[in-house]
């Protein structure tokens, strides 16, 4: 262990036996440990979370910040260092079980007492059987209300399948259906951070088709009927298909980037870093908005920021002023690429051709 988390843990620990406090470590901190994985995050619940935050962010000397402030969930970072903060929460109900069993999914639904981590035990309180989901690389819900308690889960069981490579069990993509208009409900930023998390996995195409087939995906984007309505003369797909086409080309050429251009695969790679891969798969989702009639939400402050429908999309979805003018070059980029009839690649690929369309579109392409 980090001599200076070793020392931060047991600071913690001396504080909070004066006060009587029992502290446990939980949700993705525990995961994490238990699947092998190093975390930079660890989350602590206990009752008085917090006037213990108060009292360990003034005892090392660290900023705190509080993350929710809301009567009874109240939430505080203690940023320790860059690279790693301390996380506390309210306990939830009467006991650390009852505080787990308000939880999203089984293998979050873990928990260690501080004492025990310290001392190298394993006494993991398990009480929905989160383990076994971690072995059998399985993402379940929790019984009882965890959907509607909070609709953004629906989409972060796609975001824990997409980033652990896990499998939605069946009951759990039932309810996902059941309650996917709810997402709606939700924050925008927070649907949209939820959303690139999810995008940022290797392989989510079957998850995006996973998503699709229960609505959650058409609450994401509403423009998906639309779509699925208007046809390409050319290859007869309709343009949703078309979109999943090049989300699917986007998504595989990402892994393997060598398979088109060896020669600029790092430096490709390099341009990617950060939010870039998500954001490119998702002007492969928004790509085909412009070949259908959509009827667009009726919202005067959207109207007047957005040009086109991939970036009335993206308003819509609160992104960044940065990740929205990425999204359009890509999808302006590749619209012109389509529409050249210029062969970019392959055996047949002509370099001229490829330093026509680089000179013509400038800093707009990756660059090297």
């Amino acid at each position: 262990m980090d001599p200076k988390l070793d020392a931060c843990l047991k600071t913690l620990q001396g504080l909070s036996e004066p006060l009587g406090l029992d502290l446990f470590l939980v949700g993705g901190t525990v995961r994490d440990l238990t699947m092998g994985r190093p975390s930079a995050d660890y989350d602590f619940v206990c009752r008085d979370a917090p006037r213990l935050a108060r009292q360990f962010a003034s005892r090392i000397e660290c900023p705190l910040v509080p993350l929710d402030d809301t009567p009874g969930r109240e939430t505080f970072r203690a940023v320790v260092r860059k690279d790693f903060y301390f996380d506390f929460s309210q306990m939830q109900g009467q006991n650390i079980h009852e505080d787990l069993g308000r939880r999203d999914f089984t293998f979050n639904a873990m928990a260690i007492s501080l004492d025990d981590f310290l001392q190298g035990k394993t006494s993991v309180l398990d009480p929905h059987l989160g383990k076994e989901d971690l072995r059998n690389r399985t993402v379940r819900v929790l019984p009882g209300p965890a959907f509607s308690d909070d609709p953004l889960r629906t989409l972060r069981a796609f975001r824990f399948a997409s980033s652990c490579k896990f499998d939605i069990e069946p009951r759990t993509l039932a309810q996902i259906a059941e309650h996917a208009p709810l997402l709606s409900r939700v924050a925008a930023e927070r649907i949209y951070y939820e959303l690139l998390l999810f995008l940022d996995g290797e392989e989510t195409i079957d998850l995006l088709d996973a998503m699709d087939r229960t609505g959650l995906l058409a609450t994401l984007l509403p423009e998906i009927p639309a779509l699925r309505l208007a046809r390409d003369g050319r290859t007869g797909l309709d343009a949703w298909q078309y979109a999943l086409k090049t989300y699917r080309a986007t998504e595989s050429y990402l892994r393997s980037p060598e398979t088109l251009f060896a020669e600029k695969a790092g430096a490709l790679s390099q341009y990617l870093e950060g939010k870039g891969r998500p954001l490119l798969k998702l002007a492969a989702l928004l790509s085909r908005l412009s070949d259908a009639p959509i009827e667009r939400v009726p919202d005067k402050r959207l109207e007047r920021k957005s040009r086109t429908h991939s970036e009335f999309a993206m308003n819509r979805l609160r992104a960044s002023n940065s990740d929205i003018a990425f999204v359009e070059r890509a999808i302006g980029c590749s619209l012109d690429a389509l529409a050249s009839g210029r062969k970019f690649a392959g055996p047949e690929r002509d370099e001229s051709n490829l330093y026509y369309f680089a000179k013509q579109w400038g800093k707009e392409l990756a660059p090297g």
